[in-house]
C-alpha cells in the first residue's frame, strides 16, 4: 500500500470511530526546505483548533506489519491527548501592538525554500533567508511559532523595516542564545583535547532554529573577544552553527567546506539544512559572511 492509500485509509477509519460531531481532513505539510509530510488534521464541531498528526512514522509501522486499524487507534490516543477544550484565543493576533513584542526570526536556506519566500517579507544575508516569526503560547498547546506573511504586514498597516525593526531589537530576549563548548554539548564521546580547541555550539535556549543566534546583535563580537580570534561559522543545520577559532584552522579551511557538504549529504535531515558554505566572523570589522578565499 502507498503511503496516500494508507493516509486515505486511516483518515476513513478515524471518521467511523469519531462521528459526525468531528472533521477529518488529510493534509500535506509542507516543512523547511521543501520536504513534504503526510498529515491527518481533526477538529471537533464549532473548535477553532485542529490538531495535525503526522502519519509518515506511522506508515513505516504498517510496512513493518502493523494494522491500519491498530495505527487508527493510535493516532486517536495522541489527538485525545493533546487536543484543546474548547477554543484558542486568537484576537492577540489581530493588531501589531499586541505581536510586536513576540516578535523574532528563524534561518532558512534561500535557495532551497524559493516557493515559500513569496509570500513572505523576509531578510536576506548572503545565501540566507531571516523569516520572521511570532511566538505563540497557550496553556493547552503549548508554545510555538506563526509565520509572518505578507499578507500580515498589509492587515497590521506596517511595513516591512516596522515589522524588522521590531524583530531585530527583540532577538536576544527572545531567541536567547545557548553557547557551549562543543566537547561539552558531546559529552563523554568528546576526544581528548577537544576543550582546548575551544570550538563552540551556538544555539538558543529552545535548540529550535537556534542557528539564527549568530546574527543576533553582539553574540560574534563578544564570543569572538572572548576566544581572542576570529571566527569560522560551520552550520551543523537549521538549529545550531559551530563557531571555530580561526587559528584552529592554520590559514587552510577548506576542510571545514568538505566537511560540511559531507555531513549535509548523509547526516543532516533533508528538512533541517541550512547551508554547504562556511562563513567567516572579522573581528576587526565586526562583520560575518561567506569564507570565499
Amino acid at each position: 500500500m502507498e503511503i496516500n492509500v494508507f493516509v486515505e485509509a486511516i483518515a476513513s477509519e478515524l471518521k467511523i470511530r469519531l462521528g459526525e460531531d468531528y472533521e477529518v481532513k488529510i493534509k500535506k505539510i509542507e516543512k523547511n526546505n521543501c520536504v513534504n509530510y503526510h498529515g491527518i488534521l481533526i477538529r471537533k464541531e464549532d473548535e477553532n483548533v485542529a490538531p495535525t498528526i503526522f502519519l509518515d512514522g506511522f506508515y513505516q509501522d504498517y510496512m513493518k506489519g502493523a494494522s491500519v486499524e491498530m495505527l487508527a487507534e493510535n493516532v486517536l490516543k495522541i489527538y485525545r491527548e493533546y487536543a484543546p477544550e474548547g477554543d484558542v484565543d486568537t484576537e492577540f493576533y489581530r493588531s501589531f501592538s499586541s505581536v510586536s513584542d513576540k516578535l523574532s526570526f528563524k534561518l532558512v536556506n534561500i535557495a532551497k525554500n524559493k516557493e515559500q519566500l513569496k509570500d513572505i517579507p523576509y531578510k536576506a544575508f548572503e545565501d540566507l533567508a531571516l523569516v520572521p516569526i511570532c511566538l505563540v503560547k497557550d496553556k493547552r498547546i503549548g508554545a510555538g511559532s506563526i509565520t509572518v506573511k505578507n499578507s500580515h504586514l498589509e492587515f497590521w498597516e506596517i511595513s516591512k523595516k516596522e515589522l524588522w525593526e521590531q524583530a531585530l531589537e527583540n532577538a536576544n530576549k527572545i531567541n536567547r542564545p545557548k553557547i557551549r563548548n562543543v566537547a561539552d554539548a558531546i559529552g563523554s564521546l568528546a576526544p581528548e583535547g577537544l576543550y582546548e580547541m575551544s570550538i563552540m555550539v551556538l544555539s538558543n535556549d529552545k535548540q529550535a532554529f537556534g542557528a539564527a543566534v549568530m546574527l543576533n546583535d553582539g553574540v560574534l563580537k563578544e564570543l569572538s573577544e572572548t576566544l581572542h580570534d576570529d571566527l569560522f561559522i560551520i552550520p551543523s543545520s537549521v538549529h545550531e552553527v559551530l563557531a571555530v577559532p580561526a587559528t584552529v584552522c592554520n590559514g587552510d579551511p577548506s576542510f571545514l567546506r568538505l566537511m560540511v557538504k559531507e555531513v549535509n549529504s548523509t547526516v543532516v535531515k533533508d528538512e533541517d539544512v541550512l547551508s554547504d558554505n562556511v562563513y567567516y566572523y572579522d573581528s576587526c570589522l565586526d562583520r560575518l559572511g561567506v569564507y570565499s578565499a
